[in-house]
């Protein structure tokens, strides 16, 4: 891994010299991303952080799978329809985060993130809706 002068950590700009070369930019960002968690982890450690036990392991793999699937996925989309008709999906994130919080941790969401909602919804519908000329 190539490291600047006088830095700690590799160039999160410039990972490589092979532009190209995406599959090797990403298993180096990733190294970093790693060794960054590792010494802010270990920063972290005197304030009450506690080490992730191995039986969490598989649910961390699991969670990294299901977010680079839907990661990929909507590059995908992006790349080959209209970005208009494809980001109003990324709103159906919220609905997710709210129906997984309500059947896993028995969260209800509060008026803060409902009006919040309706605020990022709102936005999108009318981005997509409004042409540019009349914003």
């Amino acid at each position: 891994m190539k490291y600047p002068k006088g830095t700690p950590f590799a160039d999160p700009g410039r990972v490589t010299d092979d532009e190209d070369d995406v599959a090797l930019q990403a298993i180096r960002g990733t190294g970093m991303c790693v060794q960054q968690s590792a010494v802010f982890g270990a920063l972290l450690t005197p304030f009450g952080w506690l080490p992730v036990g191995a039986g969490a392991l598989g649910w961390f793999v699991l969670a990294g799978v299901i977010n680079a699937g839907a990661q990929f996925a909507m590059i995908e989309g992006l790349r080959l329809g209209r970005a208009a008709v494809v980001t109003p999906f990324k709103y159906t994130g919220l609905v997710w985060a709210v129906l997984l919080g309500v059947l896993i941790w028995g969260e209800w969401p509060d008026q803060w993130l409902l009006l919040g909602a309706l605020v990022v919804i709102g936005a999108g519908i009318y981005m997509s809706r409004v042409p540019p000329a009349a914003r």
